[in-house]
């Protein structure tokens, strides 16, 4: 099993309105293929949650192998990742660490 004790998770929070949704995911499947080309990258997963109401209606939680692979992943696809243009959508982007972790 590969050590990821250094790793680091990647939270994501999207406000898409729910008109938008299909351009966000249109969106997000052209640009997944450009943050999973970079070094560094372990994994990502976009949630939706199941109730339409949420302000967050999509998370994406992804894993690094550490936070200065991301800060560089993140300032080389600054230039060619095409901007969104979807009407009142906002994301919230936030660096965590795995403190504990849980299995059954």
């Amino acid at each position: 099993m590969a050590d990821n004790s250094n790793n680091i998770v990647l939270i994501n929070t999207f406000i898409v309105p729910a008109q938008m949704e299909d351009a966000f995911l249109q969106w997000w499947r052209m640009i997944r293929p450009m943050f999973a080309a970079q070094p560094g990258f372990v994994g990502a997963k976009l949630h939706r949650s199941l109730d339409q109401k949420e302000r967050y209606r999509f998370i994406n939680i992804a894993e690094w192998e550490g936070e200065d692979l991301y800060r560089q992943a993140l300032s080389n696809m600054v230039s060619m990742m095409p901007k969104p243009s979807i009407a009142g959508l906002e994301w919230h982007p936030a660096l965590y660490e795995v403190v504990e972790w849980v299995e059954r």
